[in-house]
């Protein structure tokens, strides 16, 4: 009776290992497949969290922005009307060069309204365009104070 029991525990147990058991390589290759699909999943999540909130603060970023670069246009615009009648009040006669700068300011600060608006309707890279149009900015208020400076 020893010999019957301890015969059917073996073959269980042999069948056991046989059909329901994997061996320590597939065990391991099972493992690693589990561990990639976890970073797979866990990178995708992190991603798709980090795409959302860069959307949302750009989207109140740029709100700011726009407001901020339509108010320095529209300053501008009250700048470059001032240089136009200062230089004829003056007394002189219009300078043809600096008639010539006075109107190529004016179309860069209408072209840089322009682009806002381009911008506001197609956005593009955000990083970008901010760069770009706040060079774009500066380099127009520059040569406004510089001449402003040079004709006072």
């Amino acid at each position: 009776m020893k010999k019957n029991l301890f015969a059917s525990v073996l073959s269980i147990t042999i069948l056991f290992a046989i059909h329901g058991c994997k061996t320590a390589a597939e065990k391991e290759e099972a493992a690693e497949i589990k561990v990639e699909n976890a970073q797979t999943d866990l990178k995708d999540a992190k991603e798709a969290t980090i795409t959302d909130a860069q959307k949302e603060a750009t989207d109140a970023e740029w709100k700011i922005y726009k407001n901020n670069a339509e108010t320095t246009i529209a300053n501008n615009e009250i700048r470059i009307a001032e240089l136009r009648v200062k230089m004829t009040k003056s007394g002189k006669t219009m300078d043809a060069v600096y008639a010539s700068k006075i109107n190529a300011m004016q179309v860069q600060n209408k072209n840089l309204k322009a682009r806002l608006d381009a911008y506001d309707k197609e956005k593009g890279n955000w990083a970008s365009f901010k760069t770009e149009f706040g060079n774009d900015m500066d380099e127009l208020g520059k040569a406004i104070a510089g001449f402003v400076t040079k004709k006072d």
